[in-house]
This record gives C-alpha cells, sequence and structure tokens, in this order.
C-alpha cells in the first residue's frame, strides 16, 4: 500500500504548490501557481487569546493594540466568523471553530505573504491562510454511450461485497461539491435528510421552510444538506450566510455525478448503483452559483467542516489544485481542518488529479496532505493506471476512472459518461461506506489503513512502491489478517516532533509505529529508503511479529545533506512482512537551519594559514623551483594524532609528502612542512592542492590554493665561495628518518663546524665535525632525535666559506 501516514511536508508543497482543480479535465488552472481568493483571509486565534471570532466587527477594537495595529495597516473592511457564526451561535462551544475569523481587507500594496507574515508575529495569532480556489478533476466527457457499462463495480467486486453488507443509512457520505441536484430519480432514496428540520412546527408549519433553526444547530431550514456559498458568496465575500437549496447552478453538473457513483440507488430498475448502496449522501454545495468563481470549490474549508459537525462518517472531495505558491500557514490551516473532521470520526477521501505527474515531487492539494487523507488515483478496465492520473507513494489506492457511467445534470433522469479521478474518488467513498457500516466502531485511521491493505496489484505498472494497487470492495469486508502499519509518532535525536537545524549532522530518527490491523507473520521489517536530501546510515527495524494496536520503535540514522532552511525533508520508508504484507509509508521533517555541524566529539581539522618559504599567504614566482609551504592545522573538533600528506597533483611535484603532526588538542593548531617543485607554466592563474589529513578515525582532504605571480625558470646555483675552496653541500637520503650523511667537498685540509636549524631559525644543534682533507668528505648528521619537519643544514670551514642546504625529516 502507501504511506499509512503523512505529517505533510510543507516544504516539498512548496516546491510546487499552484491551481486548485477538480478531478476532471486536464486542469484548466495556470500551471505552477495556487489560486487564491483576492482580499480574504482566515485567522485562527490562539485559545489563549481567549478571542471569540464571532465577537469581531470591523472598526471595534479587539482588545489586543497590536492586533488592531495590524487590522488598520492591512485596510480591514469586514470580520466575520468561520461558518458565518451569530453572536449567540450554539457552535461557538465548538473550541476549533469558534477561534476561526474571515477577513476580507483593503490594503493593495501587501502582498498576501507578506500579510500573512506580519499576522503571524503576533501572540495572538495561531495561523493564518489564504482561501485556496479548488476545481473538480473529470475529464471530457465520454460521447460514446455503451448501456449499463458499469465496469468498475465488477472490477473492485462490488457485488460480492454486497452479499456481505448492503451498507446502512445511518452511515452518511458527504458530497463536498458543485452541488447535487436530489432530485433526481436515481438519488431521491439515498438523500440525508435532517429529522430535526423536518415535519411541523408547534404552528403547523413545514419546518423544512419555516425560516427558523429548528434543531438549534446554527442553520436555518438545513433539512437535506446545505449551499455554502450561493449567490451572495459569488466573488469576495465573508458576509456570506448561505442557504438551504444544494441544487447545483447553471452548467455544474460535476456533484450531481459524483454523487450517483457512490449513492445512487440499486435494484430500482434505474439508470446505475452507487457503491453504498444503502448509505446516505449529504450533499454539501461549495460553489458560489454565479460571478468569476461559479464551478469553482471556494469553500472546500467550510464544507469539511460543516460535513464532520453533522455527522458524516466518510467526505468525498473530487476536486484540489496544485499548491505552488502557498506558505507554510496556508497548508498548516487546511491541514488543521483535515484533522478536526478525523477527529470528529470523519474520513476524508481526496482525488489525487489528474496532471500525470508525481505529487511527491509536484504536490496536489489536498490529496498530498495530510496522513488523514485517503488519496485515490485512477485505474481502467484493465487494470492499468490511467495516462491522465497522478500517482506517487501520496497515492494511497486505485479505482476505475475512466469511463465511468453515473447520473447527470440538468435532468432528473439523465445519465451520462465521463471520466477522472473525480469519480474513483466516490467509488472508494462508497466502499469506506460499506466498511463503516459493517464495523462501526472503526476509527477513519483503521478504514483507510482496511482499504489499503486489501487491494489487487494493478497490471500496469507494477511497480508497487509508486502504483500501490486496486481497491477491491469484497477483501476489504473479510476481517484483516495483513497488518497495517501507521506512524504513531517521532522524535529527532530525542526530540518529539523534532526539527532538522544542520547540515552534515548525522541524525537518530525515533519512530513509534502501530499496527492497526491484523498480524499473519513473523518477520515484519520496515526500511528507510534513500532518497534526495539525505543519506542513510542506519536504514533498518525489524519487529517480528506485532498484534493488533500493539506499539514498536525503530531507530534510523541519516545525514541531511541538502540545504533547504524553511522547508522540509520528506522521507519514505518501505514496510514488509514476507510476501504477506508490503507499505510504504511517508514522514517529512520540518527543516529549520542550514548551519553546516561540525561534531565536536569527533576530530575535524581544516587549514588555519599558510606560508611559502616563510613568507604568509606567499605566492609562487618561478617554475623549476623547490619550494617549502608550512600549513597551520586547526582542530575544531576532539583532540587526535594527525598525520598530513601533501598529495601528487598536476602543477607539482612533490619532494616530501607525510608529516607527523602529533596530537592536536580541540580548539588547537599545529604546522607542518612540505616540499615541493612548481613545474607548469600558468603566470597569473593559481595552483590548487591537496592535503590529506588522518587520524585513527578521521580522514578528510583539504584544499589550498596558491597564487602565481611568475614563470621565469628558476636555477638553483651552488653558492660560489672565497678562494674555491668548497664547491658542494648535500644530504642523503633526503627526506631521512633517523640516519643522514652530509657529503661535501673541500678544496684544501680546513676544520669544519656544522649546525642545524628549523624553519623558524630556531637552532637545534651545533658541531665541531673535526679536520677534513682535501676533496670528497663526509659527515653523518644527528638527525635520529629530530621531530619530522624541514630542517636548514649549514657548513662553514675554518676559511669562513659557508654552505647551505636542506634536509627533509620524516
Amino acid at each position: 500500500m502507501t504511506h499509512s501516514i503523512r505529517t505533510y511536508s510543507i516544504a516539498l508543497l512548496l516546491a510546487a504548490l499552484g491551481t486548485v482543480a477538480f478531478a476532471q479535465q486536464p486542469q484548466s488552472f495556470t500551471k505552477g501557481g495556487a489560486v487564491f481568493q483576492q482580499n480574504f483571509l482566515y485567522i485562527k486565534f490562539k485559545p489563549s487569546s481567549k478571542i471569540v471570532a464571532s465577537h469581531l466587527h470591523a472598526g471595534t477594537t479587539t482588545g489586543f493594540a497590536d492586533l488592531d495595529r495590524a487590522f488598520e495597516t492591512i485596510g480591514v473592511r469586514d470580520i466575520q466568523p468561520f461558518l458565518g457564526l451569530d453572536g449567540d451561535d450554539p457552535r461557538q462551544s465548538d473550541g476549533f471553530v469558534k477561534t476561526i475569523a474571515n477577513i476580507v481587507y483593503s490594503n493593495e500594496g501587501l502582498s498576501a505573504e507578506r500579510i500573512e507574515s506580519m499576522l503571524m508575529t503576533l501572540p495572538e495569532v495561531e495561523l493564518v491562510s489564504r482561501r485556496f480556489i479548488f476545481k473538480p478533476c473529470y475529464q471530457p466527457n465520454d460521447p460514446h454511450f455503451t448501456s449499463g457499462d458499469q465496469y468498475g463495480l465488477n472490477l473492485m467486486s462490488v457485488p460480492t461485497a454486497w452479499n456481505t453488507t448492503k451498507g446502512s443509512s445511518s452511515v452518511v457520505l458527504a458530497v463536498l461539491d458543485e452541488g447535487t441536484n436530489y432530485l433526481h430519480e436515481d438519488l431521491m432514496s439515498n438523500l440525508q435528510t435532517n429529522p430535526g428540520e423536518m415535519g411541523t412546527d408547534s404552528k403547523g408549519k413545514d419546518k423544512r421552510s419555516n425560516g427558523v433553526d429548528d434543531d438549534g444547530d446554527g442553520y436555518v431550514d438545513n433539512w437535506h444538506g446545505w449551499d455554502l456559498g450561493s449567490s451572495s458568496g459569488a466573488d469576495h465575500t465573508s458576509t456570506y450566510k448561505g442557504d438551504n437549496d444544494p441544487m447545483p447552478g447553471p452548467n455544474e453538473g460535476h456533484g450531481t455525478f459524483v454523487a450517483g457513483c457512490l449513492a445512487a440507488t440499486p435494484d430500482n430498475g434505474l439508470g446505475v448503483a452507487g457503491v453504498g448502496f444503502n448509505c446516505h449522501y449529504l450533499p454539501i454545495k461549495c460553489t458560489a452559483d454565479t460571478g468569476k468563481n461559479a464551478g469553482n470549490i471556494s469553500f472546500g474549508y467550510e464544507g469539511i467542516t460543516y460535513a464532520a459537525m453533522h455527522g458524516a462518517r466518510v467526505i468525498n472531495c473530487s476536486w484540489g489544485g496544485d499548491a505552488s505558491g502557498a506558505t507554510p500557514s496556508d497548508i498548516a490551516f487546511l491541514n488543521s481542518i483535515i484533522d478536526y473532521a478525523t477527529a470528529h470520526n470523519a474520513l476524508v477521501v481526496a482525488a489525487a488529479g489528474n496532471n500525470s505527474a508525481n505529487i511527491d515531487a509536484t504536490p496536489f492539494i489536498p490529496a498530498s496532505l495530510d496522513a488523514n487523507v485517503l488519496t485515490v488515483g485512477a485505474s481502467d478496465e484493465n487494470d492499468h493506471v490511467t495516462g491522465f492520473s497522478n500517482y506517487g507513494h501520496r497515492v494511497d489506492v486505485y479505482a476505475p476512472g475512466a469511463n465511468i457511467w453515473s447520473t447527470e445534470f440538468p435532468g432528473n433522469s439523465s445519465y451520462g459518461s465521463s471520466g477522472g479521478t473525480s469519480f474513483s474518488c466516490p467509488y472508494t467513498v462508497g466502499v469506506a461506506g460499506l466498511l463503516a457500516s459493517r464495523y462501526p466502531n472503526w476509527t477513519p485511521k483503521i478504514l483507510k489503513s482496511q482499504i489499503v491493505s486489501t487491494v489487487d496489484a494493478l497490471k500496469s505498472p507494477t511497480d508497487r512502491n509508486l502504483y500501490w494497487g486496486r481497491v477491491n470492495a469484497a477483501n476489504a469486508l473479510i476481517p484483516a489478517k495483513t497488518p497495517a502499519l501507521v506512524i504513531s509518532s517521532y522524535s529527532v535525536d530525542g526530540t518529539p516532533s523534532g526539527t532538522l537545524n544542520y547540515l552534515n549532522k548525522q541524525y537518530a530518527l525515533s519512530i513509534t509505529f502501530r499496527n492497526l490491523l491484523g498480524n499473519n507473520g513473523n518477520a515484519l521489517s520496515v526500511r528507510l529508503v534513500q532518497q534526495g536530501g539525505y543519506t542513510v546510515q542506519q536504514a533498518s527495524a525489524s519487529f517480528g511479529a506485532l498484534n493488533t494496536d500493539a506499539t514498536a520503535n525503530g531507530v534510523f540514522k541519516f545525514t541531511r545533506d541538502s540545504s533547504d532552511d524553511g522547508m522540509q525533508l520528506p522521507m519514505v520508508f518501505y514496510v514488509t512482512d514476507g510476501a504477506k504484507y508490503k507499505d510504504s509509508l511517508y514522514l517529512t521533517l520540518e527543516i529549520t537551519g542550514d548551519n553546516v555541524w561540525v561534531d565536536t566529539t569527533k576530530p575535524n581539522l581544516s587549514i588555519n594559514s599558510y606560508s611559502i618559504d616563510g613568507k604568509t599567504n606567499g605566492s609562487l614566482d618561478y617554475i623549476n623551483k623547490q619550494y617549502d609551504l608550512s600549513v597551520t592545522f586547526k582542530n575544531t573538533g576532539g583532540a587526535a594524532n594527525f598525520t598530513a600528506t601533501l598529495l601528487p597533483k598536476s602543477g607539482y611535484t612533490v619532494h616530501s609528502t607525510a608529516v607527523s603532526l602529533g596530537t592536536i588538542a580541540s580548539g588547537g593548531t599545529k604546522s607542518g612542512d612540505f616540499l615541493f617543485v612548481r613545474d607548469t607554466t600558468d603566470n597569473g592563474k593559481q595552483l590548487p592542492m591537496d592535503i590529506q589529513v588522518q587520524s585513527s578515525d578521521y580522514s578528510a582532504t583539504l584544499h589550498l590554493t596558491v597564487s602565481i605571480t611568475g614563470d621565469n625558470v628558476y636555477v638553483d646555483a651552488v653558492p660560489t665561495v672565497s678562494g674555491n675552496r668548497t664547491s658542494d653541500l648535500r644530504v642523503s637520503p633526503n627526506p631521512a628518518s633517523t640516519v643522514a650523511m652530509a657529503y661535501f667537498n673541500l678544496a684544501g685540509e680546513s676544520r669544519v663546524a656544522i649546525s642545524i636549524s628549523d624553519m623558524l631559525g630556531r637552532t637545534v644543534g651545533s658541531y665541531d665535525a673535526g679536520v677534513f682533507a682535501a676533496g670528497a668528505n663526509r659527515w653523518e648528521l644527528p638527525v635520529a632525535g629530530l621531530a619530522s619537519g624541514v630542517y636548514i643544514v649549514r657548513l662553514q670551514t675554518g676559511e669562513g666559506d659557508i654552505l647551505v642546504s636542506r634536509v627533509v625529516i620524516k
């Protein structure tokens, strides 16, 4: 299956948030940009502020000076409570709903993103969000009619499922859409009605039209669903009240088609059969009848909330859109709406969209959003994923969505064929309704897990990680035998729901998994999959057998290696129980910093400074000259014993390589000397050099670039001495370790003195070598006790002649 949980990656969403569209035709929205209602914001106040949205009005003070100033700055011209609450509305007892206000503002000089950012800094504000304008997700109508061609029901084994349960009228399936023709002959029987608004009141009036809120739920005469937009909500508005007629507006047939897929009455000799059989549907119109937003889902947030408040068990969202351009707060607010529905025991099911896109990388919301969304892609008659369907780890299941027959609008007896993930979605909602009828105590997460865990494999594509499987209603009704793992909670380096602050840091991710369903094996394991943005060091956790509702903890280690502060890091986990069960889980970690991590418990060497032939930051003037490179290293990590090696590279020849630096304390420095000959002509350029530094558990290659300031060929002339009594001095072997000989020629017999000094000019030894005859001579240098490095050997005769050479001790 796919990812039984999604803590949505805002970063990933932000990589692609664009227009929001119905699962209908190839999207009609602008590519790469989300569509929002202009000059409109939702503001959710923190409960601690004690602000009640219905008590706020434009032009009056809120009781918070900073909030009042912000409202004045953005030019607030209208404030209304979420869902149009009145001051004494009974829904104010709902702690979530009463904290949300709808704001209409007039300041065109500030961008919506800047206004969001400004308001989010206020201590009274929890979330700020623009209102997405979503569109339906369906393909163009198919003009070719084949009578009774509901292949999808047989493919999903729906008739077999009906032998187990035909659903229950107490299970309500909410249709959030353009409105539904509830007068259609195939939809009238399964319409959900509100008994509190039915019958006659004490005055003998019909409660359906008496203009009274008879059941006290805050809505007047809502006897068969609700129209959240109505004509008064056409283009801008927080002042809408809606009305009690969810009938579609002109040219709005999408909701009627969706409703037929899940709720058309079977066995009535008419048209088509809905998957939910006896389950009732609640029509909630989320569009305006007229204006530029007619046909768009402008009130999806309110629709989900209304459905949850009025007992919907499953909520159908056959719409969505590209998410690029949304802010983290926009996404967090929409997630909070979905979480609200889940807390009210409603499963939100969303169409994956029809962009032929991987929604892991190009998110389509609400399908890509949250662990509490069941996302549905489209398959065809041959169990192939359709060419138009979106796909990815975040698409939980597929259901037939090509050449689907259902109820149509206008007309009360119209039927037709269409296609899109819009209709795969209600087919799956119908299956969820059958499950909820059969197992009324199952939570939304269990319903989702059971549907995902019992799919049939698709024939094409066969990659089950990206294309999990097609819904099987009959299998879903069989009590679970396979596991269904979800992510219950997690911590990062011991911090619950922790964030990622550093690049190049290894993190320990501890995850608690919960098994929502059965147990039929003893080889349950989870593996963290290597993805872009992180490198895995500890990938797997094994749990063996895990009983229903039992939990197990797994620890995974990874190093973050991408720079994307303010974004999020999506991670994929593959779950398996041998050949019996496979799954993909998705977890997104928030990134809160891009500082490069330095582990102070481990060595970490860097180049602090360097000199060439004793000159700080010196340059290279000659070709073929041997240079002395002195490098000072700094250790910003733990203390260790280091060696440094100048690595051979084009442009220079190394004459001395490895240098023992000895122990460098944390924060300490040590220098090492290297001899090399420059052998390229490239005046005005630079010579890149590499130095490898190592300790017992550490290795790194450091890079140094030395400036080139000349191309003259160097001639290393032997010093000319007076009287021509001495001619040369050389040391061999060079480099040396414990033994080195000084070779020299004398023109005549003479006493010889020899001294050895380091590169800083400090004398480490002075010796009277004795009297030597004319001609070639040699004398053993006492180098056995010298530390590694470069030393100067100076020879002086009794006549005052001087020769100088260098020796490298390794």
